[in-house]
């Protein structure tokens, strides 16, 4: 049985975040950042399209904000230019997507007596795509030699 060393394999969290992107976290960005928040929309019959949803009050204005939001994801994950306007807009989306995961969290931990409340986990993995494509996109926009900036 080979022996492995532990200090030797990096931890996941370190992999999460590092510059070298691999295409499994394209991939995820892509299912979890852009796919799921649109089919989360599309079948919502409760947070923003019921009259007496949670946030229904705030539809327009989340529809506009996540829509941005899903845009300037793929901006990122399309061109990887170092911009610090994007890397704003990646923080501002995974703010967002981690105060709606906030907001239905309560009604989601109820939902999951009947299965369909696990969809309500969706803004916490949104806010990590967007945390870690921020991460990475302050990192590119403060790289030495980058003379983009203006």
């Amino acid at each position: 049985m080979p022996v492995v060393d532990v200090f030797a394999v990096e931890s996941f969290w370190k992999r999460q975040f590092a510059p070298e992107v691999t295409e499994a976290q394209i991939a995820f960005d892509v299912a979890a950042g852009i796919l799921l928040p649109l089919a989360c929309l599309l079948l919502d019959p409760i947070v923003f399209r019921s009259p007496k949803g949670v946030l229904a009050p705030y539809a327009l204005a989340a529809y506009l904000a996540i829509g941005l939001s899903l845009i300037h994801l793929a901006i990122w994950l399309i061109a990887r230019r170092p911009a610090p306007y994007l890397a704003g807009a990646l923080a501002a989306g995974a703010f967002l997507s981690f105060l709606i995961g906030m907001v239905l969290l309560p009604y989601r931990v109820f939902g999951l007596m009947i299965v369909v409340g696990v969809l309500g986990f969706a803004p916490f993995l949104t806010s990590f795509v967007y945390l870690r494509n921020c991460i990475r996109a302050f990192a590119l926009a403060r790289a030495p030699g980058d003379h983009h900036r203006v």
